[in-house]
């Protein structure tokens, strides 16, 4: 009996720490390095410290009998490397910024001198990756501020400025939620998007479920485009992680405003060809803020950040090519002239051209049915708000393409 509970707490041990490890290691870095004296040989057995200068929480190794040291799973910020060794002098190397999932190489030399020397060296540890294989690009938290970030601020966008990053047009706006873009020829459903090391990602088509437009309160984002590793499986397209910003034991605290109209938006294919002459109605603002702070100076800290987004617009909807011909204008006009878009409005659907007989068909509601002439075309467009959708088609069991032109309108009463 004393044995079922022992492995009921071993498991239930396991299922709280499995998973904070695991998310350990895409929000985490990694520091290593080797200790050596002046004349280059290894140093085993010396004291390495690595302190978090914005939190002062510290982690220490022992230099090895080769003299490496290894540091793991150390939140993203500023640290300092600090070797100590009695005969030799105390070594401190600060200015190191780890960035996420980084493998900062930062190597200590120890000179021969009094304990109570202090040799004080500012340095930042190389980005260059030396220790893995894979690809990507970081935007620190300078660049997520000052970079110009499309799409509502929306953070993953900053993926569309890295090499091999193709952003997909607007009519195929339906495979993905928020930012669309595939990485290297890859599928748009082959991105995985994490923050904080977390799912991000959109279960029932792709792309983002909870977008992330207040770049306040983001520390730094990772995009892996190749030879990412094990620990994130799921996607062979792309990893877009974004990492949020944590409290320290200084309070800070930022504001900002952010507002966008149609005076300064330019037209769109969709705004031409639907006629317009100047962008249409846009009025968007987005303000808030964030705070942070310590809770108990070295031990607890806290993060928050506010935001309120409004968004008005109208818009035009997209050409529909291979519609019924001239004749169908009254067919079309008063079976979908007036119809309901998704923000409750109404849109009138204008038609541009076109040419031949249209009939409505008995079929269901609201379905059009026609002959179609291939070589006169028309387009029908929603210069108003929003996009008006209806089924435009023609009777005749099961078929699968429009009547060639010139033959006569199909005899089944069944409308499809």
């Amino acid at each position: 009996m004393d044995c079922d509970k022992a492995r009921h707490w071993l498991v239930l041990a396991l299922l709280i720490v499995l998973p904070a490890v695991a998310a350990g290691q895409a929000t985490t870095g990694t520091v290593r390095g080797t200790v050596r004296d002046q004349q280059g040989a290894v140093v085993p057995g010396a004291t390495v410290t690595v302190r978090n200068t914005d939190t002062n929480i510290a982690r220490t190794a022992v230099s090895g009998d080769h003299g490496e040291y290894l540091v793991t799973n150390l939140p993203t910020g500023n640290y300092e490397v600090i070797g100590e060794l009695t005969g030799f002098t105390r070594m401190v190397r600060a200015g190191i910024t780890l960035a996420v999932n980084q493998d900062a190489v930062v190597d200590v030399t120890l000179t021969p001198g009094g304990i109570t020397e202090t040799v004080s060296v500012t340095s930042d540890a190389s980005v260059l990756n030396t220790t893995t294989a894979e690809v990507g690009v970081r935007f620190d938290s300078a660049r997520v501020s000052e970079l110009p970030v499309v799409n509502s601020r929306d953070v993953f966008s900053l993926a569309l400025s890295a090499p091999g990053v193709n952003q997909l047009s607007s009519g195929q706006g339906g495979f993905a939620s928020g930012v669309d873009f595939a990485v290297n020829g890859q599928r748009v459903r082959s991105n995985n998007m994490m923050v904080d090391g977390q799912d991000n990602n959109d279960p029932s088509v792709t792309g983002v479920t909870q977008p992330i437009n207040n770049t306040d309160i983001v520390q730094e984002a990772r995009l892996i485009t190749n030879q990412f590793a094990a620990e994130y499986g799921r996607s062979a397209g792309s990893v877009m992680n974004v990492i949020t910003k944590s409290g320290t034991n200084q309070f800070r605290g930022s504001g900002f405003i952010f507002h966008q109209n149609n005076a300064v938006n330019a037209r769109t294919n969709l705004d031409k060809n639907a006629g317009r002459l100047e962008a249409p109605f846009f009025l968007e603002n987005q303000y808030g803020g964030t705070v942070g702070g310590p809770i108990a100076r070295n031990r607890a800290f806290f993060f928050g950040g506010f935001q309120r987004w409004t968004q008005r617009f109208t818009g035009s909807g997209f050409t529909l090519r291979g519609a019924p011909t001239e004749d169908g204008r009254p067919v079309l006009e008063s079976g979908a002239g007036v119809l309901e878009s998704g923000a409750g409005r109404s849109v009138t659907v204008t038609p541009f051209s076109g040419a031949g007989p249209v009939r409505r068909g008995p079929g269901r509601s609201g379905c059009l049915s026609a002959p179609y002439r291939e070589p006169a075309l028309a387009e029908w467009s929603t210069p108003n708000v929003g996009l008006a959708r209806f089924r435009p088609c023609w009777t005749g069991a099961r078929r699968s393409r429009p009547p060639a032109a010139g033959s006569a309108p199909p005899r089944s009463s069944r409308g499809r």
